[in-house]
């Protein structure tokens, strides 16, 4: 099953405020670890936990992405 944007997204709410208008976006958003190697390239540093101690900047290059 392939990781959307908007799961990665969704997820970042539980640690900031992500805007309406990002969720919005994301969820209209074709982009999935499958399709863009770039996405791609974010989910596996998030899983691995590149980003545990600053999610804003994960969420700045997912909205970078959008």
């Amino acid at each position: 099953m392939a990781t959307t944007i908007h799961d990665i997204v969704s997820e970042l709410q539980s640690f900031l405020e992500v805007s309406p208008e990002t969720l919005d976006r994301a969820l209209d958003s074709p982009i999935t670890d499958k399709n863009h190697a770039g996405f791609r390239l974010f989910v596996k540093a998030w899983c691995n936990g590149h980003y545990d101690e600053d999610p804003d900047i994960l969420l700045r290059e997912l909205e970078n992405l959008l």
